[in-house]
C-alpha cells in the first residue's frame, strides 16, 4: 500500500509499506521513495516490483591499542 507522510516544511514523503517500487512523479519513473512539495499533488502507484534488500556490511570491531 502507498504511504504518504507529511515531513514538514510543506513536504510529503511517499513510499510502499510492502517494500515495492512506486511509479509516478516527475519525471515519471520507478522510485523506492519520493519526497515532493505538497503543492505538487504528485501521484504514485505501487508496483509489483520488490525493492532488493541492501546487504549491510558487518560492523567492524574497534581494535584496542596494544600496550607497549
Amino acid at each position: 500500500m502507498i504511504v504518504q507522510e507529511n515531513i514538514g516544511e510543506d513536504l510529503v514523503k511517499t513510499y510502499s509499506d510492502q517494500h515495492m517500487y512506486i511509479k509516478g512523479g516527475f519525471p515519471e519513473s520507478l522510485y523506492e521513495e519520493a519526497i515532493d512539495p505538497v503543492s505538487s499533488h504528485r501521484n504514485y502507484i505501487e508496483t509489483d516490483i520488490p525493492i532488493p534488500e541492501q546487504e549491510q556490511e558487518p560492523e567492524q570491531e574497534e581494535e584496542e591499542p596494544e600496550n607497549v
